[in-house]
């Protein structure tokens, strides 16, 4: 029986594919107790031939090759063939730590948990840490929306271990070709879980690379940065219309991710013409929210400001 499915999304990592690959096949479980789903997103580099010839090592690497749907379709083009219990997402510039799945497999069987979420560590190209994140229930079981309201979890979908058919059951699938998809995904995941814990056990390494989505400076990727956040904002306003609850869970991840897009804005110098207009933009949608407190100290003193002065 297949208890796990890694769902490694390829687009343009020649240079990182092999290790992110071996990171899976080189931990602890059985081969016969995990696969590896790699979804070639018609990657233009020779991606597609390196992991081809590591496939040709193990019968549990699939590859599935697909017209370029972004990170997120590649994501459900894995979901769908998984043959797991449980999924994992690992983008192929990143990689596991040594002998840490069959950890988390075994807390996620134990307690019947459809999401866990686990350590991570930030490296650059040196493996230099940079920041960890970690936290834990103290082996304690919520629902979703009370976990998110009382733990600092992150919106990463690749520091969780979810339950397919949780996810299945739930159409709880990924928005195609945008960016910070993982914010609506799990916004969705946390509405509908009911067996949710956290471990500070480190498992995923995320390499920091100049060449990532949100580093990349050029007008049309930070335009259309822009302009997805607007989009997750009207995914999740009208989710919460067909989804009411009597929680603030709502409102507060809306005002996290009004302030999450102003503050895109700012660093990427949009102009003041330009950040008026996304905000009138905005409250012509209805989207526009900054009234709940925030939990991080710096993005809940610029929802302050922009609350009152903008």
């Amino acid at each position: 029986m297949i208890q796990l499915s890694v769902i490694i999304p390829m687009y343009n990592v020649e240079k990182y594919i092999h290790k992110c690959i071996y990171s899976v096949v080189q931990n602890n479980l059985k081969s016969d107790d995990f696969e590896i789903i790699i979804v070639d997103d018609e990657s233009p580099d020779n991606s597609l031939s390196i992991a081809t010839e590591i496939a040709k090592e193990f019968d549990n690497i699939t590859i599935i090759s697909q017209k370029n749907k972004g990170l997120g379709g590649a994501r459900n083009t894995g979901i769908q063939n998984a043959k797991g219990k449980y999924v994992l997402f690992l983008d192929s510039d990143d990689f596991y730590t040594p002998n840490s799945l069959e950890t988390i497999l075994k807390i996620a069987f134990d307690n019947e948990l459809e999401i866990l979420e686990f350590g991570a560590i930030v490296v650059d190209s040196t493996n230099k840490i940079i920041s960890t994140v970690a936290i834990s229930t103290e082996n304690k079981i919520f629902d979703g929306i009370y976990y998110w309201q009382n733990f600092n979890s992150i919106n990463s979908a690749c520091n969780k271990l979810y339950l397919k058919e949780f996810l299945i059951s739930n159409s709880i699938l990924f928005k195609e070709k945008i960016y910070a998809e993982d914010y609506e995904f799990n916004t969705r995941a946390l509405y509908f879980a009911k067996k949710v814990m956290a471990t500070e056990y480190i498992v995923a390494n995320f390499l920091t690379s100049t060449n990532s989505i949100t580093r990349n400076k050029t007008d049309i990727t930070k335009e259309k940065y822009r302009r997805d956040l607007i989009s997750i904002l009207e995914h999740i306003k009208k989710f919460e219309s067909n989804n009411p609850t009597d929680t603030t869970f709502f409102k507060e991840r809306l005002s996290l991710l009004n302030v999450d897009l102003f503050l895109l804005m700012l660093k990427n110098n949009f102009s003041f013409k330009e950040i008026s207009k996304t905000k009138k933009e905005l409250k012509e949608k209805n989207i526009f929210h900054l009234d709940f407190k925030l939990r991080n100290f710096k993005k809940n003193i610029l929802r302050i400001i922009l609350h009152r002065f903008f």
